[in-house]
This record gives structure tokens, sequence and C-alpha cells, in this order.
């Protein structure tokens, strides 16, 4: 059973969570792309959580392309899911999305803006309905005074 299921579901048929690939998988994909892009994966070595793997600003090392093991605390409780954690990460700016080739091995389909894949997945970022004649924040006691 996976850890943090919440729009787990939903990337993995949108394609923008990979199964599962290797680590030199991940710096093959990635090395050509551009700073920021990002995958999300199955973790190699610990079952049942998630990898991202991103290309970073060091280009040209094998540092450019690292690997970050999500904690539960970052995408724990109702109001901070993947889309979130991934979403607050100003380091990843695109996300890659998957397909199959017939012989069954992944390629890559396409590259967006995170928040344009994410955006609706957002949890913090819900909107907050406005109806005319309300206030649209709690004022204090002092607030009217001044």
């Amino acid at each position: 059973r996976l850890r943090y299921q919440r729009h787990v579901g939903t990337l993995f048929l949108q394609g923008y969570l990979q199964g599962f690939l290797t680590k030199q998988a991940c710096i093959n994909i990635l090395s050509n792309q551009p700073i920021g892009t990002f995958l999300i994966r199955f973790s190699e070595s610990y079952p049942g959580c998630f990898a991202v793997t991103y290309r970073a600003m060091a280009t040209n090392s094998p540092d450019a392309i690292r690997h970050y093991l999500l904690k539960a605390d970052d995408i724990s409780g109702p109001k901070h899911t993947i889309a979130d954690f991934l979403g607050d990460q100003i380091a990843l700016t695109h996300m890659l999305r998957f397909g199959q080739k017939p012989d069954g091995k992944p390629t890559i389909t396409g590259r967006a803006p995170k928040d344009e894949i994410l955006g609706a997945l957002y949890a913090k970022n819900a909107p907050v309905s406005t109806a005319d004649g309300y206030d649209t924040r709690i004022h204090t006691v002092k607030s009217f005074i001044e």
C-alpha cells in the first residue's frame, strides 16, 4: 500500500508520476533538460515512498541531477499534499510527462510548468467564495474604530 495517496492516482494516470525508474535512468532522462525540470517516481530503496529527481543549478557536473526522498512531514495532512509540496519548491519549475513506447519502455511526451499541471490540486489555493455584500476578511474591533 502506498503512503500519502492523495492525488497519486491523478498524477499517475496523467503521466506525471513515473512508476519505477532507477536513479541512473533519471539521470539519463534529465541530463538534457533545462534547470528546474523534474519528475516524480517511486523510490527504489524505500518502498511506498516517492522521490523527486530534478535538474539542479550545477550544470555539467554529476551534481546537476539531484534526488530528493519525500518525507512524511513534507506531504502529511489534508492541507499539504504532494502537489502543495512541489508547488512550494521554487527550484522545481517544469514537470515531465511520460507515456510508453510500444516496447513498454517509458518515453517523455511533454514538459510543462508545474503550476499548470498541479494548480488544480493545490489545497492551499482553494478559491475562497466572495459573495456581493460580504466582507472579504474578518475585521477586528480595532479595525472598525480606525
